[in-house]
């Protein structure tokens, strides 16, 4: 039987703070959840083993200690002038405490609701490109499906589109998560305390989302001391550092650049710059949290990225001019964008497992491009502003015999506005710039409102017979158009490990998007796409393994697509099923190995009301372009551990070795075939000729990634001068075997007119490394 110390230690903070540290051995122990009856705050252990009371006064308290699978412990603490220690052990019937990786049974018991959640900890077992991410990691999680490619963090939940999807951070809507057109997500796994995916069935509390909900949730700074790292990769560069301010109040902040444009032009040919883009990315986070009591807190969080490239973009043409340009024009291109986020947010709890929220913030983003000329050039530069405004409330009240209620609801403004110019330059004999010709416009501010209001009851009709209802109702002020969206579902707790659950719902996604509703290139007549979810399956969970398979059926309804004058409109229907099951291995105190497998089939067809853009038919049923049927993930890490079997490895102690394979059936795609030519006095076009729409399908993508951590860096080095410090060097290989994957394939006219099939490479073999220094 394995035994379970908690110990509880005071801290120099003041006299009414209590540090609870929670350890297995020597071993700090996560997840633990550590409730003072008295005050009703409940809090878990961080990856540290623990958790902090704060400002309890002078008197005497009851401390519960509670972790699944293991016996539920009382004891009684005295808080005064004098600070006191005391220990609690748990009695376990299993031979290891677990750290849970993808958690579906915790945090679920007593209600129908099901996630795959993820710790910061195992995004890190994952392939990370450039920058961490927190979305590579999730594409290994069941029913969610990649683009196939190896730096590319878009996602296509059960069937649904990259943009079908919606994620939250912190209670609040994030409009635009994605940087790079999706290479990569604004979550950054150094700020994650937990990532929630919920991929069908999802309850009324979330809204704006038609095939899934991403719930990201920030960490709050350290409360007990200063503690921080530095993150110097082969693109990139992060930093952390967190601590208390004083005995109420800390302080997070993390920074991270790539210096991939600062660093690629030093070892490219001179001769091949001009053709090479190199782009950069810069965001951070900083988070105050003020702990008022034990009981509320408010936190404040800012949040900032920039990105942005610049490339060459000259533009030739041979006889007969076309286009609006001049012959010989030619520039440089620059793109810039900036997003940001002010969030304050507010907490009460009100009971042992009661508690309510409430949150405002503003979210600014402009992207703007513009070009600089060279000779006989155009030059030309768009800005487009949206400015979100949020304000939301949620109540959680968990303490009702045999009911779990929730209600809240959000307030969702929208401000946008573009302004566009293009001006066309040609040189005199001197080299002066002479007018051309040129033309601006500026487009009228977009104010859009959308409110959205829900409740909800788990009900326990019988101990282990669980029954939720809901409701969601939602009104856009824009067009105007209300949903009212029933969800639902019931679960059957068989065992104390083994669940049966079915879940379903109605879903609205409104065009909260200036592309999709300004006058001029969208449509203002646009209304919600909506999707009616319905998922069932089994699940198990306990304190070292975790398994579920699940089956789903989605029928989307009023798709945004776009027609052939490139006008947007409600006009798809889609229809997707499929099924999903994973099985994890978790990971154990001191153990070598942990790990997780997926798989996710799933099967779509869907058609375009009316006309469609060229090569996309109409009134026909077709497989989405970004559908692919068959997804695995398997992610394996293996650690060494000092023992006395083979004491000669022994150095070794801490090395991780991770292992990262990625399998996806092949994309469906528009095949050419053929030339067409269109002659004309003193001209002749040649354009491809294209068969059926998505009617070929690209090959099988599949890739092995391996992860070596070492406990030991140049960092090392500083631990001569006293400086307590742990560090890693850490060496990534991509795609081990040099798979050569196809994504996609693009056609065009080659210089003998004939057809020419070019194949979209993912990456080559390759390695990356760096070292990270933790204090």
């Amino acid at each position: 039987m394995k035994r379970i110390f908690i110990i509880l230690l005071p801290i120099c903070l003041s006299a009414s703070d209590l540090a609870v540290i929670v350890t297995e051995g020597r071993m700090p122990l996560a997840d633990v959840s550590v409730t003072v009856l008295e005050t009703g705050r409940e809090m878990f252990t961080d990856e540290k083993g623990k958790a902090v009371m704060a400002t309890l006064t002078n008197g005497t308290y009851t401390v519960i200690a509670f972790l699944s699978g293991y016996g539920r412990e009382e004891r009684m603490v005295a808080i005064g002038r004098t600070n006191v220690s005391m220990a609690i052990a748990l009695t376990a019937a299993v031979t290891n405490a677990a750290a849970e990786i993808i958690v579906t049974g915790k945090r679920n018991q007593g209600t129908v609701t099901g996630q795959s959640s993820m710790k910061k900890d195992a995004m890190f077992r994952t392939t990370q490109i450039a920058m961490n991410d927190a979305a590579s990691a999730l594409q290994s999680l069941p029913g969610v499906a990649s683009s196939g490619g190896t730096f590319d963090s878009r996602m296509f939940i059960q069937g649904g589109d990259q943009s079908e999807w919606f994620s939250m951070m912190d209670g609040i809507y994030i409009p635009v998560p994605q940087r790079f057109a999706g290479r990569i997500s604004m979550f950054n796994p150094s700020v994650i305390d937990r990532v929630d995916l919920y991929t069908a069935g999802y309850p009324a509390s979330f809204g704006q989302g038609l095939s899934g909900i991403l719930d990201v949730r920030t960490v709050t700074g350290d409360r007990s001391k200063w503690t921080g790292f530095i993150d110097l990769g082969i693109a990139a560069f992060e930093a952390k550092l967190e601590g208390p301010i004083n005995s109420n109040l800390t302080v997070f902040f993390d920074i991270r650049r790539t210096y991939y444009d600062f660093v690629a032009p030093i070892f490219i040919k001179e001769e091949w710059r001009e053709n090479t883009q190199f782009p950069y990315l810069l965001d951070g986070l900083c988070k105050l949290s003020w702990f008022i009591t034990e009981e509320d807190i408010l936190a404040l969080s800012l949040y900032g990225s920039s990105e942005g490239m610049d490339w060459n973009m000259a533009i030739t043409f041979d006889g007969l001019v076309t286009s609006s340009l001049p012959p010989g024009a030619a520039g440089i291109d620059h793109y810039a964008v900036l997003n940001g986020i002010v969030e304050l947010r507010y907490e009460h709890r009100f009971g042992e497992n009661d508690y309510a929220e409430v949150f405002g913030a503003v979210m600014p983003r402009a992207s703007t491009a513009w070009r600089t000329s060279d000779g006989l050039s155009s030059t030309f530069s768009n800005t487009d502003n949206e400015m979100f405004y949020e304000a939301g409330a949620n109540c959680y009240i968990n303490s009702l015999t045999g009911h779990k209620i929730a209600f809240g609801g959000i307030y969702v403004p929208l401000v946008a506005s573009a302004w566009y110019r293009n001006d066309y330059y040609a040189t005199n004999a001197s080299g002066k710039y002479i007018p051309y010709s040129n033309y601006s416009r500026g487009y009228p501010d977009i104010v859009a409102h959308y409110a959205g209001a829900y409740v909800m009851d788990d009900w326990s009709i019988v101990p282990s017979l669980i029954f939720q209802a809901g409701v969601r109702g939602e009104y856009f002020f824009y067009t105007p158009e209300y949903q009212i969206n029933p969800r639902g579902g019931i679960k059957w707790e068989m065992t104390k490990d083994v669940s049966l659950f079915a879940r379903g719902g109605a879903y609205s996604m409104f065009p909260l998007n200036w592309n999709y509703i300004n006058t001029n290139t969208g449509n203002p007549a646009l209304y919600s796409q909506k999707a009616v979810h319905a998922i069932g399956g089994i699940e198990f969970g306990n304190a070292q393994y975790a398994a579920k398979a699940e089956a789903f059926h989605k029928r989307y309804t009023d798709v945004v697509e776009r027609d052939q004058s490139n006008r947007y409109r409600n006009s798809g229907d889609r229809t997707v099923y499929g099924a999903d099951a994973y099985f994890q291995k978790k990971e154990e105190k001191n153990g070598w190995v942990n790990g997780w497998v997926s798989y996710t089939y799933v099967h779509g067809l869907e058609s375009i009301r009316g006309l469609a853009v060229p090569l996309q038919p109409s009134n026909v049923c077709f497989i989405p372009p970004y559908l692919r049927e068959h997804t695995v993930a398997a992610i394996l890490e293996l650690t060494y551990r000092a023992n006395d079997a083979t004491p000669y490895l022994n150095w070794l102690n801490g090395v991780k070795l991770s292992f990262d394979f990625r399998l996806t059936s092949g994309k469906p795609y528009t095949p050419g075939i053929g030339v067409l030519t269109n002659t004309g006095p003193g001209y002749t076009n040649y354009s491809v000729i294209y068969g059926a729409y998505n009617s070929m399908v690209s090959p099988l993508v599949h890739n092995l990634d391996i992860k070596l951590t070492i406990p030991i860096s140049l960092f090392t080095l500083i631990d001569l001068f006293n400086v307590e410090t742990t560090s890693a060097t850490y060496i990534s290989f991509v795609n081990v075997y040099a798979m050569r994957n196809v994504l996609d394939y693009s056609f065009r006219i080659s210089a003998s007119k004939s057809l020419e099939q070019r194949e979209i490479l993912d990456f080559p073999f390759l390695a990356t490394f760096g070292m990270r220094i933790d204090f």
